[in-house]
Parts: structure tokens; C-alpha cells; sequence
């Protein structure tokens, strides 16, 4: 049996075009920014590949280049996100002592995210940020206090990007 149904068809149609009005917003705003950010073209180009490979795919009735389509930008896109985090996190090189302020929950499902922000001088700014690690109830009540002062990480390029540990 070929996962080609007219309502399989419909549905890959649909995606199809979704995909591309999303890629023509990030290439719209990849083109309006001063600062020209290029994750923005990237994932674009990721979501791009969604409908060409799955025209291709039904246009050969292909069902394994139908999956493929399916899964294969989905897969990119989550590698790039998560090497565009570990990218920005290795910019983070210089060591500040910043004062522990407040924390930002976030809750999604019922589960609780905590984020630490810390208050730092650097080259003479006073800035008020968050990190961006997450952290358990538990997890962040054992790691910070009110009003502590912690040894935090930032990226000396834009020093509003802070972790508050290296490992």
C-alpha cells in the first residue's frame, strides 16, 4: 500500500505550502534586519527542502522519498538549532562576578523550568540579563541563593549573553 492517498496528498500539499510561507517570513526577515542574522537563512533553506523533496517524492510516487521529506528537515533543523546554542555558548568566554537577582519560570505541560538573571558591570555598563540554561525547582534551589554573588560566563562580543556555568 503507497502512503500516496488523495487525503495523504492533501496533507503533504498543505505542509508543503506552510513550509514555504514560513521560509519566504525568515527570508523577509533575514533581508529586513541591519545585522543580518544568518541562522534565519539557514532555517529558510531547511524548511525549503521540505516541499521540493516532497513534490519530487509524489511526482515519483515514492514512498520512502515521501518519509524522507518528512523527517530529513525536521532532523536538520533540530541539529542546526542545537549547534547555533552550542555555538553561542562557547562565546561565552569571559568571567564576571554578577549578582544573583530574580528568576524567570517557565512552564510548558505542567513542568517547570527555572531561569537564573544576574545583574554584572562590564566596561563600565550595568546589565541586567538572563542566562540561557534552564533548571529544575530542585536543581535551581540548591545552585542559587538571593542577592549571591556567582563567578557567571559572557560573550565578551555582546555581553548580554551570560551562562552561569562552563561544562
Amino acid at each position: 500500500t503507497s502512503i500516496c492517498t488523495p487525503r495523504a496528498r492533501s496533507t503533504m500539499i498543505f505542509l508543503s505550502i506552510v513550509a514555504l510561507l514560513i521560509s519566504t517570513l525568515l527570508i523577509c526577515a533575514y533581508t529586513k534586519q541591519k545585522k543580518q542574522k544568518t541562522h534565519l537563512m539557514v532555517y529558510a533553506v531547511t524548511l525549503l527542502l521540505l516541499p521540493i523533496l516532497m513534490t519530487t517524492g509524489m511526482l515519483l510516487n515514492s514512498d520512502k522519498l515521501i518519509a524522507f521529506a518528512l523527517f530529513f528537515p525536521i532532523g536538520l533543523f533540530l541539529i542546526i538549532v542545537h549547534a547555533e546554542l552550542l555555538a553561542r555558548f562557547k562565546k561565552c568566554s569571559y568571567i564576571v562576578s554578577a549578582k544573583y537577582v530574580s528568576f524567570t519560570e517557565i512552564s510548558r505541560r505542567g513542568v517547570s523550568q527555572y531561569i537564573p538573571t544576574f545583574s554584572y558591570n562590564y566596561n563600565g555598563e550595568n546589565i541586567t540579563t538572563n542566562t540561557f540554561l534552564y533548571y529544575s525547582k530542585r536543581t535551581f534551589k540548591k545552585l542559587f541563593e538571593d542577592s549571591g554573588t556567582y563567578d557567571i560566563f559572557i560573550n565578551p562580543a555582546s555581553p548580554n549573553q551570560c551562562v552561569d556555568k562552563r561544562r
